[in-house]
């Protein structure tokens, strides 16, 4: 491929900075010597559009966290047709097997949370832009497939995640995704993927969109790999409209901002991460400034132990130091043991360790720091252990949305007194980067949506232990298989350790997201994305996570995961408890039977928020 510098010789091919040899195995970087300018097409790229086309090639995996009025979804269509300019007509060559298998053109798909919102972002300009000024390419829609022919061989087609599930026998090259965040992260893995195993394949994937799940969404995911972790071949640009003034109009922006409610336009205009839409905490958490490590020599006025039970779901022990007392005190979350699958002897040896490492005043330790030890109140016989060891744990106050409210006095952002322009905040609430889980936790504790309409945040907190089946699912008892709407207390389940019996069971939810598993011998498990299945290669692994050739373990020997899929219909679910072994064996797979340690401790000791507080619509504010 020859670039030339004359104008009338201006090669469209050479609009890719990639070079390929003809066996397809050899890329040489190419530098355009007109810039980012395409000249001869009209295409002007703006500051972010052209970092990200730099380095868009072969085997890479691009993030666009990118605010609005930058024009990801223009970008991504124009990596379209470039892709097409470069690809079309030529031959790729791969092996498998020692066999040697080829294609012609680029293959590229195009993917988005819904088939709808595909056609209302891209329909109207993918046809003005095929049938007008990218022509020369040949192209032609099909509008009842929405698929896209070139005549060397290229193609692009769309699919909502729905359709997505459905091709799953598809291979290609390339693959965009919009709106990346309304994505799950396990239906990338176990969809997605697979689509690049062809020998011949590019491998190239882009995903962009704003945060709406903030610091554990699929957008923010590749962000860390690319522009925190730096992992090979991945790469992101992080950008707001500030970055744009080639495309963004400033009296624009400044009208919108004045008319949107402050963490909206944070989350849609500046792609911040810690404003996704339906966090509890979204319009108080801010990483740079909670998450610090204490003054040395603190002194700690008294310690406080939030206590989460768990099993499948890490039971946690968080320690929180309190300096300072009433009113003015200030907390520090500086510890934190997670664990799943521990036993309760196991539970209180952590705890006696805490109390050592920490110096804590027991009856063996009068002169250590006062400490009172709060336990989410479900579990007595949890409680009534702890006592038996020696530590007195207080049942905590669990009224959810007052503990939530609790928190967010403490988290709340405040003019810090001893700064004379009044610019600089701080908070009654710090973590220490020790207590990673408790960070991610953070960014992760958010409102349900709607199932009916997922645009709509509802005011319930997203109950991380939702972990059900639906109705028709064949449960294994002493009695053959019972559906699992019809078992009831007393009736033995089968688990790894033999038959128990059911100590309660029943509906949880009338309308719940649910995911449907299927394996390679033909079983389908349809229950909640946060069920556990266990997983020979990783023990306990939620539903939505599970990537194709896991290994399951059904009674009479394993089986393995074909995929695990999204279902767009909300479903009425249902659950059990084993008095025994936390398992049994749904459809014939084996299955499984926090934040919250921060409000047992917080609500329990301080009480309700400062009355001082009001909560303002979505977020946070204090009142005159």
């Amino acid at each position: 491929m020859i670039i030339s510098s004359d104008s009338e010789q201006y090669d469209p091919l050479a609009m890719s900075p990639w070079e390929v040899s003809e066996d397809g195995e050899t890329w040489t970087r190419v530098e355009n010597p007109r810039g980012y300018r395409f000249s001869r097409f009209n295409v002007n790229l703006n500051g972010p559009q052209t970092r990200a086309h730099r380095v868009f090639g072969p085997d890479r995996n691009l993030c666009l966290p990118w605010g609005r009025g930058i024009g990801k979804s223009h970008f991504m269509r124009l990596l379209w047709y470039l892709s097409v300019a470069s690809h079309d007509g030529k031959r790729r060559f791969g092996l498998r097997n020692g066999l040697r298998t080829e294609t012609r053109g680029v293959k590229i798909v195009h993917i988005q949370p819904t088939f709808k919102s595909i056609k209302d972002v891209h329909a109207d300009l993918t046809d003005q832009e095929v049938y007008g000024p990218w022509s020369f390419l040949g192209g032609r829609i099909n509008h009842s497939e929405w698929k896209i022919t070139f005549p060397g061989g290229s193609w692009i087609q769309w699919f909502g995640m729905k359709e997505a599930n459905a091709a799953r026998g598809i291979r290609c090259d390339f693959v965009t995704a919009d709106e990346g965040d309304d994505i799950d992260l396990g239906a990338i893995q176990a969809v997605v993927k697979p689509w690049f195993s062809a020998p011949w394949s590019l491998r190239q994937f882009v995903v962009g969109g704003t945060p709406r799940r903030g610091r554990y969404g699929l957008l923010y995911s590749m962000h860390e790999a690319g522009a925190i972790k730096h992992t090979p071949k991945c790469y992101s640009f992080h950008a707001t409209y500030k970055d744009a003034p080639e495309t963004v109009d400033p009296a624009y922006v400044e009208d919108v901002k004045s008319t949107t409610l402050p963490e909206v336009f944070r989350r849609e205009w500046e792609c911040d991460f810690d404003s996704a839409e339906g966090l509890v905490y979204g319009g108080l958490w801010n990483h740079d400034l909670h998450v610090k490590e204490p003054p040395a020599n603190v002194h700690w006025t008294e310690f406080l132990v939030g206590i989460d039970h768990g099993w499948e779901d890490p039971g946690v022990l968080l320690l929180v130091g309190v300096q300072g007392s009433g009113r003015d005190a200030a907390l520090w979350a500086i510890d934190e043991i997670h664990r799943t699958k521990t036993l309760e002897a196991d539970w209180c040896d952590h705890a006696k360790k805490l109390q050592q490492k920490w110096r804590m005043r027991t009856p063996a330790n009068a002169s250590g720091t006062a400490t009172r030890w709060f336990a989410d109140p479900s579990r007595p016989d949890r409680i009534e252990a702890f006592r038996r060891a020696g530590i007195w744990v207080e049942p905590a106050k669990n009224a959810r949305e007052d503990g939530v409210a609790a928190v967010a006095d403490f988290m709340a952002p405040r003019p810090d007194p001893n700064d004379r322009e009044g610019k600089r905040r701080i908070a009654r609430l710090y973590v220490s980067p020790r207590c990673k889980e408790l960070i991610s936790e953070i960014g992760k504790y958010r409102r349900r949506r709607d199932p009916k309409n997922p645009d709509r945040i509802l005011d319930e907190i997203e109950d991380g232990n939702d972990h059900c089946f639906v109705a028709g699912t064949m449960v294994t008892t002493d009695a053959g298989d019972v559906p699992i709407e019809d078992i009831r207390a007393g009736m033995r389940v089968l688990t790894r350790d033999g038959f128990y019996p059911v100590k309660a069971a029943g509906m949880t939810r009338e309308s719940a997201e649910v995911w449907t598993l299927v394996t390679s011998d033909g079983r389908t498990l349809t229950g909640t994305p946060n069920h556990l299945v266990w997983t020979e290669e990783n023990g306990w692994t939620r539903l939505a996570g599970l990537v194709a050739n896991a290994t399951l373990i059904a009674p009479s020997g394993h089986a393995k995961v074909f995929v695990a899929a999204r279902s767009l219909e909300p479903a009425a679910v249902f659950d059990l408890t084993v008095d025994g072994p936390p398992e049994f064996f749904a459809n014939g797979v084996l299955v499984h039977n926090c934040m919250d340690s921060l409000r047992y401790a917080v609500m329990s000791r301080f009480g309700g928020p400062d009355k001082r507080r009001i909560e303002t619509g979505p977020g946070w504010g204090i009142a005159a």
